[in-house]
Parts: C-alpha cells; sequence; structure tokens
C-alpha cells in the first residue's frame, strides 16, 4: 500500500440509491475514502437504512486495514432534513419533520427565549437519537450563518440574523446531540448568509471588508470556540474579496489557516470539511484533482465529493496527495470516541432504556408544541 494511500483516508464520498453496487463497493474499499453522506436518494424508510448502513459496516471488515468509515448526513430540519416521514411508507414513523432553525429563533424574538431554548434542545435530542439508533457518525448541523434576508439557499436554516441568538441556539443544539453521542459540524465558514447567489449552482463573492466578516458572521464561531463546544466546521465555496481575492474559504490557505491560528488558544484541533467539490461554486476552479490538491493544500482535512460518481472515482484512481498524518488522526479520534461509546451504551440495557425513555418524552412534548 502507498504512503499516501494510508495516511489520508480523506475523501467523503455517496452512494447513487437505496443499496450499494459493485462498483460503489470497491470505491469504499478504497483507502482514500474515509467517510460517506447519505443523501434523500438513500433513504426508503429506517430498515432499509438500518440495512444500508449494516452493509457499509461490512464493507469496513474488507478493508485492508479494518479502518472505519465516518456516516454522515445533512439533517437540520426544514428544508434540509434528509430521512423525514414518506407517504410511501405512512407506518413508518422513525423519523420526525423537524422544523426550519428560523422557526426557532423567531421563537425566541417573538415569544420567549426560555422556550425557544426548550424547544431547541427538544429538536436537537430528537434530531440525534433517530440518527444514532441507525448507527449515524455525523449529522452536518448546525448551520451558523446568519439571516441577513439575502440568500435563498440559507435563509430559514439560519436561526436568526443576530449572531449572539444564533451561537446561543446552536450550543443548544449541539449539546442535544452530546446527549445522544452525535457528532456536528458547524457552517458555512466564514458564512454563508450575507451573499445572494447559491453556491450550488454558482461563485458568490462577498465583497465585504473583513472586519465585518469578524464583527457578526464570525461571532458565532468565536463564542462556540471560546465554550469549547465546537469541533468540527464546514468551509463554504465562497470569494471574500477582502481576504482572498481569488480563492473560496475552501480553497484558501489564508482562511483555513485563519480558522486556526484565531482559534488556537480556545479549543482543540479543529476537523474541516469542505463544502461538496462537485458544487458549481467550486467546478470553476478547473477538474476534480485540481479542486482536491487546491483544498488538500489549504488545510481541510476531509473532502467531499457528492452526487457525482465519476468524479469519486476519478479521485481514487489519480488523486495522489502527500501525506498528513494528523487530519488522520484527528478523523481517527472522532470515529473512536463514537465507538468508545457505542460500546459503553451497548452494554448498558439501563441506558439505553432510559435515553429511549427520554426521546419518547420529548417526542410527546414536541407533538403538543409543533403538531397541535
Amino acid at each position: 500500500m502507498n504512503n499516501y494511500e494510508y495516511a489520508n483516508r480523506s475523501l467523503m464520498v455517496d452512494l447513487q440509491g437505496f443499496t450499494i453496487s459493485n462498483i460503489e463497493k470497491n470505491l469504499l474499499l478504497h483507502p482514500l475514502v474515509g467517510g460517506v453522506i447519505l443523501f434523500g436518494k438513500n433513504f426508503q424508510n429506517k430498515t432499509q437504512l438500518q440495512e444500508l448502513i449494516c452493509n457499509i459496516r461490512e464493507i469496513e471488515n474488507l478493508r485492508s486495514d479494518k479502518s472505519k468509515l465516518l456516516i454522515a448526513v445533512d439533517q437540520e430540519g426544514g428544508r434540509v432534513q434528509r430521512f423525514k416521514p414518506s407517504a410511501d411508507f405512512p407506518n413508518d414513523k422513525s423519523f420526525t419533520k423537524l422544523p426550519p432553525m428560523k422557526q426557532l429563533g423567531d421563537i425566541f424574538l417573538q415569544q420567549s427565549p426560555d422556550l425557544a431554548k426548550k424547544l431547541t434542545q427538544i429538536v436537537g435530542e430528537i434530531l440525534a437519537y433517530e440518527l444514532r439508533r441507525c448507527d449515524i457518525d455525523l449529522t452536518f448541523a448546525p448551520v451558523l450563518d446568519l439571516n441577513y434576508g439575502n440568500s435563498s439557499v440559507i435563509g430559514d436554516r439560519s436561526f436568526a440574523e443576530n449572531p449572539e441568538i444564533v451561537a446561543e441556539l446552536a450550543k443548544i443544539l449541539i449539546d442535544a446531540f452530546n446527549v445522544y453521542d452525535l457528532s456536528h459540524c458547524g457552517k458555512h465558514f466564514p458564512g454563508h448568509g450575507f451573499v445572494i447567489p447559491d453556491s450550488h449552482l454558482d461563485l458568490p463573492v462577498d465583497e465585504r471588508i473583513l472586519q465585518k466578516i469578524i464583527d457578526n458572521d464570525l461571532q458565532p464561531y468565536e463564542k462556540l470556540f471560546s465554550q469549547k463546544i465546537l469541533q468540527n466546521v464546514m468551509a463554504a465555496h465562497i470569494i471574500f474579496t477582502e481576504f482572498d481575492k481569488h480563492l473560496t474559504a475552501v480553497f484558501s490557505p489564508k482562511w483555513i489557516d485563519f480558522l486556526h491560528k484565531i482559534y488556537k488558544d480556545k479549543t482543540n484541533d479543529i476537523f474541516v470539511f469542505t463544502d461538496d467539490l462537485s458544487m458549481q461554486g467550486a467546478a470553476k476552479f478547473g477538474d476534480i484533482t485540481k479542486r482536491l490538491n487546491l483544498a488538500w493544500n489549504a488545510g481541510c482535512d476531509m473532502l467531499l465529493i457528492c452526487n457525482n460518481l465519476p468524479d469519486s472515482l476519478t479521485a481514487i484512481n489519480q488523486w495522489k496527495p502527500p501525506a498528513r498524518e494528523h487530519s488522520e488522526a484527528k478523523r481517527l479520534y472522532l470515529l473512536d470516541k463514537m465507538t468508545a461509546k457505542n460500546g459503553e451504551n451497548a452494554n448498558n440495557a439501563n441506558k439505553i432504556k432510559d435515553l429511549e425513555n427520554r426521546y419518547l418524552s420529548n417526542l410527546e412534548v414536541f407533538n403538543n408544541y409543533f403538531n397541535k
């Protein structure tokens, strides 16, 4: 096995459907692959999803070093909830339709901060329990972007425009995830809420001065890092001309270095995910190999390729990144923590029952408020 293959299990890829094809099996066996991101296209019902994840775990045992894959999903609530109730399976109640985060922010502003905090805790615990019982390791949430009213792709995915409210509710959400040992990822660093274009479809450019961004968009990161709450961050496909006029935050060594240096005394080592490298905001920077090199050289730790199997196959066949052991060490730290918790809970029937009862109690409160 080549050194670059062993040291860097740094690709996160997706699957095309409800099962794993032979091509995808070989993809997941490749030592450059360190994670899998799931989407709505991979979900029919809880039984099918659990079988799919079980098959992924079986592939782990076939990998040359038996290394575990980080299984993730964008499960935010509102518009971005990959697993949710389906009309095709009306009796499957395994996933709760969750509100957009703006609804919680509006409750904070218009009704009661205490009620908003309570409901945020409940929403976060429901989300976490439903993912963890399917053996999912991480959700790409919370959204830490500010809702300036400009961005259609962010919009109600954001708690609020006020960074204090965003930070406060995001902390509660992460604390709720931690109850069920679900890992989190704050996004989209340093902020996607101000620009109008959607980076899925275009390359957004933010021309504000850096101090504006520091004083506003970066405040949730500042506060969460200061409280040692935030561990994982997703960088955005946006150019911020007053800081790096040529490269997006994903591809910019200046931005990733800024992320590490400005918070170095306030948190443990940060694990940095790219946003999807198949998005149009990234595609303008060259073919997939060039994009991977840019993101890796910038300092990102895990590189996402979504909804583009040809690009994933090109990556494992053509990308030859230099070894960077600290990125793999951080990925293993994430996974080792999850594995330890899983083993601890599996051997404690009382704790499993307590967590289930807590979930059912939360669900009752949730339904009384949101579905009355």
